[in-house]
């Protein structure tokens, strides 16, 4: 990565700095993060070219929530949409509940956040994952799996956000969200009519009760992420 010097307003480096005191990150990895999704926006929503020329405002966007996602209705007929899913005591640590592969974790956990914003018909273009564990050794394994699966629909930006390197951690914790970006008339949502068809994805495992030995025995190998945008596609 090259350096690069840019001027912001006191208020803007304000809020930044506010920004990455909350999650633990440097005043950089805020912007290059902040800059990495503004571009992939630019990128994919199309009639957002001329985003310097169109100005929104809180009141101009509406909102609609889905149990955990967020879909934000901008007034050029585009939603963006932000699923997220996260967890707790399950991994490879010592205190862990329910014991389990980091790259096994990562893919499950990828794939639930990509699958809530695909169902609804919006497109991935972002995942930022937020990780309660030091990088190595255990949170390499675990991007390495939400790499994996997120790759199995199209190549999105993946940022591999905060690891906590300044304290050990006895059990592994983790935060997931995706941005996705769809048409105001081809999202999915209230939509269903007579003759569509459904597409249920079930994640099959086995463990043992918790008052015995906890550790999956089984875990899925469906790609389900692949299985449902397919079946959008096609519908």
């Amino acid at each position: 990565m090259e350096p690069i010097n840019i001027r912001l307003p006191g208020k803007k480096l304000e809020k930044i700095d506010e920004v990455a005191f909350k999650n633990g990150i440097t005043r950089s990895e805020v912007v290059r993060q902040a800059l990495t999704i503004y571009l992939s926006l630019l990128e994919n929503m199309g009639d957002f070219a001329g985003i310097r020329g169109l100005k929104i405002t809180p009141s101009e966007i509406g909102t609609t929530r889905r149990r955990d996602l967020l879909l934000l209705h901008l007034k050029n007929r585009q939603v963006i949409a932000l699923g997220n899913t996260s967890s707790g005591g399950i991994g490879e640590k010592a205190g862990d509940n329910l014991h389990i592969d980091g790259r096994t974790l990562g893919k499950i956990m990828a794939r639930t956040a990509l699958i809530k914003v695909i169902a609804v018909g919006a497109r991935p273009i972002s995942l930022v994952c937020n990780l309660s564990v030091e990088l190595n050794p255990s949170g390499l394994p675990i991007f390495s799996g939400i790499r994996e699966e997120s790759r199995k629909i199209k190549p999105i930006e993946i940022l591999e956000g905060h690891t906590e390197e300044n304290f050990s951690t006895n059990e592994t914790g983790l935060g997931i969200t995706v941005v996705g970006i769809v048409e105001e008339d081809k999202l999915k949502v209230g939509k269903i009519k007579a003759g569509d068809f459904m597409v249920a994805c079930r994640f099959f495992c086995k463990f043992t009760l918790p008052c015995y030995p906890r550790t999956i025995t089984q875990h899925p190998s469906i790609n389900t992420v692949s299985l449902l945008l397919i079946s959008h596609r096609s519908s």
